[in-house]
């Protein structure tokens, strides 16, 4: 391998892994590769280095938490070994189930960056004050509709958890909006609109996009594009055609949303057979077959 072809990011070592398992593993398998990750992370911690997307990595296990809808302390081998028995097949499936991470990266990177800076706070610190642009109402505003102390909401976390309280109610839209318009940290009020955009109507989407900082921009407006697909495809303004002329050009989170929710056989069957990862032809052919 020439220094050109060294991978240059954690995420490229692992699509390394993932073409080669033999020459970094030995084996195709998904324990020998969370050992090797052990190993690595341990490496690295005792170098005192720790980039942002290692970092973002440490949000992995919480992901296939949520995504299996088991939540103990084991780690994702277990999970993941317990459905795919065939070590071959658990490896593939950690991947698979990375890249669906990596697309829900806009709130992933700003879990990332909150956890990053409450492990880099000196103990119980005074909260630093928000920036003078933050809405002082908005935010006492936001404090009394969750139950806490406004003084709380100084500290990105309670920020995160308060909003994600709003969104799951479902209400206070504008309060949300106002809040987010002037969050001073732009990943978390990226996080915020990316949530948010399946649960307002179409014609309000826009603003919310338009919330968020200029950085953030391109990755918001794909996922507003993205729900958009789905709307039309709900609404039956897409035919099978149409998606059989998509389908290899929409994102493993948007195949994957239009197999957890699409009622159209002939688009499951698209899915089912032209669906990116196994994980996705598997769960549109799964559905297929209860319809």
């Amino acid at each position: 391998m020439t220094n050109s072809e060294k991978p240059s990011s954690f995420y490229e070592l692992l699509g390394s892994i993932r073409r080669r398992p033999e020459a970094y593993l030995g084996n195709r398998s998904l324990h020998d590769l969370r050992v090797w990750l052990d190993g690595y992370r341990y490496a690295r911690a005792q170098m005192g280095v720790n980039t942002p997307e290692e970092e973002e990595f440490t949000h992995f296990d919480t992901f296939v938490q949520n995504k299996y809808s088991w939540h103990d302390t084991s780690g994702f081998e277990a999970k993941i070994a317990y459905y795919h028995r065939d070590p071959s097949r658990a490896f593939d499936e950690f991947f698979t189930l990375l890249d669906e991470f990596r697309i829900a990266r806009p709130v992933a990177a700003a879990a990332a960056a909150m956890s990053k800076r409450a492990r880099t706070r000196v103990a119980d610190p005074a909260p630093e004050p928000l920036p003078v642009q933050y809405s002082v109402d908005a935010l006492a505003e936001l404090a009394r509709t969750v139950g806490v102390d406004s003084s709380a909401l100084a500290n990105e976390d309670a920020r995160w958890d308060a909003y994600r309280r709003v969104i799951e109610s479902r209400a206070h839209v504008d309060l949300l909006y106002s809040c987010v318009k002037s969050e001073p940290d732009p990943a978390l009020a990226s996080a915020v609109v990316v949530e948010v955009l399946e649960t307002v109507p179409p014609q309000d989407r826009g603003r919310w996009v338009e919330a968020v900082d200029d950085s953030q921009k391109d990755s918001v407006r794909t996922r507003e594009w993205e729900i958009g697909v789905l709307d039309s495809l709900n609404a039956g303004q897409k035919n099978v055609s149409d998606v059989k002329m998509s389908v290899d050009n929409w994102s493993n989170w948007l195949q994957q949303r239009i197999a957890e929710t699409e009622m159209s056989w002939d688009v499951l069957a698209v899915i089912a057979s032209r669906g990116r990862t196994k994980r996705i032809r598997r769960y549109a052919s799964e559905r297929l077959r209860r319809l």
